[in-house]
This record gives structure tokens, sequence and C-alpha cells, in this order.
């Protein structure tokens, strides 16, 4: 009977190690599962942030490529502009040769201005006047001494 007890004995110090090995897995266990619970709230932040992140720079690569139209509007409108704008010194150039421009403050200038533009066919006329001073004029390889008497021009010339 001995044996049978002490065997007994044996086995019930068995179970209570099993039962209290059993508790310290189960105690593990719920740490795990506290420690994956934390993991799982993390991740779930972790999820929402890069959510947020995700809708910032989708509006960011929205609020870019409508930039990049605009920018590339401009420049064509640019591009266009600049085109206008060569085109009028052109013809601001071409006006310019056909007509003789006077300084403004100057009476005998803005009288032969007057004159010279009048005619019909001035383009020749007014590229060879060169102002050179007030009522002195380069015509050709002429000088030429001009001034008014009662509103009209006169003129001297000189080699």
């Amino acid at each position: 009977m001995k044996t049978k007890n002490l065997e007994l004995e044996t086995k019930i110090i068995s179970y209570e190690q099993l039962i209290c090995s059993n508790e310290n897995f189960q105690t593990l266990l719920d740490e795990r599962e506290t420690e994956i619970e934390e993991l799982r709230k993390q991740k779930a932040k972790m999820e929402a942030s890069l959510e947020t992140a995700l809708k910032r720079i989708e509006t960011i690569e929205r609020r870019n490529y409508e930039l990049n139209k605009m920018l590339s509007s401009a420049f064509k409108t640019l591009k266009l502009k600049d085109t206008e704008a060569g085109i009028l010194n052109e013809y601001l150039d071409t006006l310019k040769a056909k007509n003789y421009v006077p300084i403004p403050e100057d009476t005998i200038d803005a009288k032969l201005a007057e004159y010279l533009n009048s005619l019909s066919d001035t383009q020749g006329i007014t590229e060879l006047f060169k102002r050179e001073g007030s009522g002195v004029y380069h015509f050709g390889t002429k000088r030429v001494f001009i001034k008014l008497e009662n509103n009209k021009i006169v003129s001297n010339s000189y080699t």
C-alpha cells in the first residue's frame, strides 16, 4: 500500500506541476494576448495615420497636377504674347521707318516731323534725316541747319 500511496503522491505532484505549468503557460498566453491586442491598436493607429497621409498626398498631387496645367497654359500664353510682341515690334519698326518721330520738346523737330510725315512716300526721306541737336541734322552726307520763320521750315546746308 505504501507503494501505491507513493505512486499516487507522485502522480499528484506530477499533476500539480502540470497545473502550475499550465497556469504559467496561461499567464504567458494572457500576456501575449495583451501584447497582441496592444500591437493591433498600434497597427490601427498606424493605418489611420497612413490613410491620412495618403489623402494628403492625393490632395497635393491633385494640386500639383492643376498647377502644372496652369503653368503649361501660362507658358503657352507667354509664348503667344512673346510672338505677338515680336510682331508688334516689327510693325513698330516699320512705322518708325515710314514716319519721322520727333523729340517732343523740340519745336523745330516737331515741325520737321509734321512736314516729312505729310509726304506721300516718306520711307526714303525719313531714313536720311538724323538729328544731331536742336535745328542741326544730317541729311545723308550733308549737314543741314533748320530754323523756323513764320512757323515755316527754313534750311541751310553745309558739307
